[in-house]
């Protein structure tokens, strides 16, 4: 990709880049954290309901896709069910397979919570023509990729490596 910025306006441009990168990284915590006391609940029992927004899974698939151990994802689960935030279900077509589907509590209170975000976030896109999108679109999905990539890494080195 080509630029029309100097080696040292780029430079200068990349560095600001990472450092917004991580001041937004910080920004999002500090909005979870506040979610998660609102709820009042940890931030596991919300990486969990947020893979749920997206529609009901097994509890397999949470687990996959939250990377808990079964054992935690089923303490997560008898948590977020005492609270109403979410049923399990028997699977239709198979009744040894459960559903785990958000309440409409939780889709209230995700609305009340979020939507304010979701129109600001809208807004800030909307200034942007289809080809940005595109290009942040396409760092962000490299941004995912990176840091699955670097998670593994993390997993297979040895703690002795890291004191």
């Amino acid at each position: 990709m080509k630029t029309d910025l100097d080696t040292e306006s780029r430079a200068a441009l990349l560095t600001a880049i990472e450092k917004m990168k991580r001041e937004h990284e910080w920004a999002v915590t500090a909005l979870d954290d506040i979610i998660v006391e609102k709820l009042n609940i940890n931030k596991t029992d919300l990486r969990i309901l947020d893979v749920l927004i997206d529609g009901s899974a097994t509890p397999s698939d949470l687990a996959k896709k939250t990377t808990l151990t079964p054992s935690a994802m089923t303490s997560a689960l008898d948590r977020l069910e005492a609270k109403k935030f979410i049923v399990r279900n028997r699977d239709l077509h198979d009744r040894r397979k459960i559903i785990i589907e958000p309440t409409a509590l939780i889709k209230r209170l995700n609305q009340i919570l979020y939507t304010p975000i979701l129109l600001d976030e809208n807004k800030a896109l909307s200034k942007l023509c289809t080809g940005e999108l595109k290009i942040i679109y396409d760092y962000l999905c490299s941004e995912k990729e990176i840091n699955s990539k670097n998670r593994q890494r993390l997993i297979k080195e040895k703690d002795s490596e890291l004191h």
